[in-house]
């Protein structure tokens, strides 16, 4: 063995045999939790200012929840009233336009898109499929296109002053006496006036039905002849256009009620479908084919409801709170 007291001995065996396994300093401890909260910090910067990254990072955290039906809708946010931001979702929610000024009322379907948007300036721009038709300051809301795609129709305030905007309160009321239904054609620049009224859609190439002072109208476009279908002078007609995607049912608010009441619509008549109450708080709300959609917002995030004719509300998705998503377009808004 050898002799310790030479110097030899435990100095010299300590540069072959490894050392001691040290347990990290109160310092270092703090160095690595600092540098975790940097790491987390500069994620969530970076999904604020990358949507894809923003998207993804919310489906990891389960924010993102989506239903079927709802996979090819659009998902609206709207900004101070100057800007708006389209949403859809794929694996995750992603951006797909962001347009200078508000949409206000849109529509899409097999013949195209047609749109009406209001510039921050307070320009109202009606378009289809991105080329716009006109431009000025009367205000405009609820738009359809015809199904060859060759006519349009939207309600025109007789008032520059009396605008509600969609993105502002997309349940807040309108006044039927207050707007007139205009149908537009591009090819022969033609414009003719149906009558007054809100939330105008075509049932198929020759008839249009709206809401009129009087109730629920229906033009045949070839004769000229409007009959009213669904009698109703005190009912509520909201902002948004609460037209389904396959343009067979309608819906409003009854009188002095939170009931909504819908119609199966032809050409000839208008079946109703049970009346539907919806209960609770939400931001806006959107007819499909089977029922109505509601947005709510919660808790930092936005709650999607779906509510069948005449049946109670369910949560069916969860889209994150910080994308500032208030509305979803299915057929129209």
């Amino acid at each position: 063995m050898p002799d310790q007291s030479d110097g030899v001995g435990p100095t010299h065996f300590s540069s072959l045999t490894p050392p001691l396994a040290q347990e990290p300093s109160h310092k270092n401890r703090y160095l690595i939790i600092i540098g975790a909260v940097v790491l987390i910090l500069v994620l969530v910067a970076a999904a604020f200012i990358f949507t894809p990254l923003k998207g993804y990072i919310g489906a990891l955290l389960g924010q993102i929840k989506i239903p079927t039906e709802l996979k090819g809708a659009t998902f609206i946010a709207d900004s101070d009233q100057t800007k708006t931001t389209l949403y859809s979702f794929d694996k995750a929610i992603r951006e797909t336009e962001a347009l200078e000024g508000v949409l206000v009322s849109a529509e899409k379907t097999a013949a195209g898109e047609a749109r009406i948007t209001r510039s921050g300036g307070g320009n109202f721009s009606v378009s289809l499929d991105e080329k716009v038709l006109f431009k000025d300051s009367f205000p405009r809301i609820g738009i359809s296109r015809s199904p060859d795609g060759t006519r349009v129709v939207f309600a025109q305030s007789l008032e520059i002053s009396s605008f509600i905007s969609p993105a502002e309160g997309a349940l807040l009321p309108l006044d039927r006496k207050r707007w007139e239904i205009i149908m537009y054609e591009p090819a022969s620049r033609s414009t003719i006036n149906l009558g007054k009224g809100v939330s105008p859609f075509f049932i198929d190439q020759t008839h249009v039905a709206w809401i009129a002072p009087a109730g629920l109208a229906v033009m045949d476009l070839t004769t000229g002849v409007t009959k009213v279908l669904v009698p109703d002078v005190g009912g509520r007609v909201i902002a948004t256009a609460l037209v389904s995607p396959d343009h067979s049912v309608i819906a409003w608010y009854g009188k002095g009620s939170k009931t909504l009441l819908a119609y199966k619509v032809n050409t000839d008549s208008a079946e109703p479908l049970p009346p539907t109450a919806i209960s609770g708080s939400m931001r806006s709300l959107a007819l499909g084919n089977d029922g109505f959609f509601i947005i709510s917002i919660a808790h930092g995030y936005a709650e999607l409801f779906k509510q069948p004719f005449g049946q109670e509300s369910a949560s069916v998705g969860r889209l994150p709170g910080n994308l500032g998503i208030g509305r979803v377009l299915l057929g129209s808004i």
